[in-house]
């Protein structure tokens, strides 16, 4: 074989190789497979079940308490339920709720812990709807209760949040509508519950447990965030991930999310070129989980990783295809 037809060969069989780790064609434009997978779809259908409760609005008489599997507290009147058209809701409703629990829960969410291009320390994320078969009904005011856990003090720096969206079409959670939307207060009565009930020490042992109270008004019933700012005044610096060559075709469709070791708070990176994303505002010697998502059609490519935030923090990541469980699983292992 002449060495023209080597070359040839050897040429042939690089672009075969490329094909079957980036699925493009001899041209190296990226052709779709039938079904088109985002990464945003993939993240969503991560998220667990609402836990639903079953309302009868004609049998219910005055304001009504729900206690939450989480052992959150629900109050409102359903009298005050209504449809679209603002007409009273009657006969069986369904009021579902998720609690972001897990700081992966917040990556499957696609809920990031950030106001203002400022990071956020959360309390706690919830989504609160109600529902008649398919049809999303409305309310004018609910109240949902959080205890505070054993051996927990009330932390009176949280705040009251909204979601929202940035001038860059980019999520934020914002305050410009509180309170005429919500508002967060604190019940430091609260009700006593056993110190343990695990116990087998016969004497009964109580502690106060403070909540805090957040209240929807004006049919807010949606996202809703309890979050303190983590200090406007701490050195920060701006995170920089580099991304091969190889996978430039495959970060239109990433997403790229960092998670906290220390604190519960969670934040997106964007695309910022070619091959970089940039995580805005993080503050200095703090460990993190890293994830980065990426589809082409139903093949998923990902990096997950841990790292300590520095001064001019620049990465290389390289994305290697994965099964959707692997993924899943390596993102919840992530703090």
């Amino acid at each position: 074989m002449n060495k023209a037809n080597l070359y040839f060969l050897f040429a042939f069989v690089a672009i075969l190789l490329s094909a079957a780790c980036r699925k493009v064609n001899v041209d190296g434009i990226y052709t779709p497979s039938a079904e088109t997978y985002l990464s945003s779809q993939f993240l969503q259908r991560q998220l667990p079940e609402p836990e639903k409760i079953t309302i009868d609005i004609d049998s219910a008489k005055g304001d009504t308490i729900i206690e939450l599997l989480d052992g959150n507290e629900l109050y409102f009147n359903p009298k005050h339920i209504k449809t679209k058209s603002g007409a009273a809701a009657t006969g069986i409703v369904e009021v579902r709720y998720i609690n972001l629990i897990n700081k992966s829960d917040y990556i499957f969410a696609e809920k990031p812990s950030v106001a203002e291009n400022e990071l956020l320390i959360s309390r706690g994320t919830y989504h609160l709807s109600i529902w008649k078969e398919d049809e999303r009904l409305h309310i004018d005011s609910l109240t949902l209760k959080v205890p505070t856990v054993f051996g927990e003090d009330l932390d009176t720096e949280m705040e009251f949040f909204l979601p929202g969206t940035t001038l860059n079409g980019e999520f934020t959670w914002q305050q410009n509508t509180v309170p005429e939307a919500g508002d967060l207060s604190f019940e430091v009565q609260g009700d006593t519950i056993p110190r343990d009930t695990s116990s087998s020490d016969t004497i009964t042992r109580f502690y106060e447990r403070n909540k805090y109270v957040m209240v929807l008004r004006n049919d807010s019933l949606d996202w809703i965030n309890c979050d303190k700012f983590y200090g406007l005044n701490v050195p920060k610096t701006d995170l920089r991930f580099t991304f091969s060559k190889e996978d430039v075709i495959l970060l239109d469709d990433a997403e790229l999310y960092v998670v906290f070791g220390n604190f519960r708070s969670v934040i997106q990176g964007y695309r910022e070129d070619d091959n970089h994303f940039l995580v805005s505002n993080v503050p200095i010697d703090e460990p993190i989980g890293v994830a980065v998502v990426a589809f082409q059609g139903i093949d998923v490519f990902s990096a997950t990783f841990l790292d300590v935030t520095k001064q001019g923090y620049n990465r290389q990541v390289t994305l290697n295809e994965t099964t959707e469980n692997e993924l899943v699983s390596a993102i919840r292992s992530l703090y």
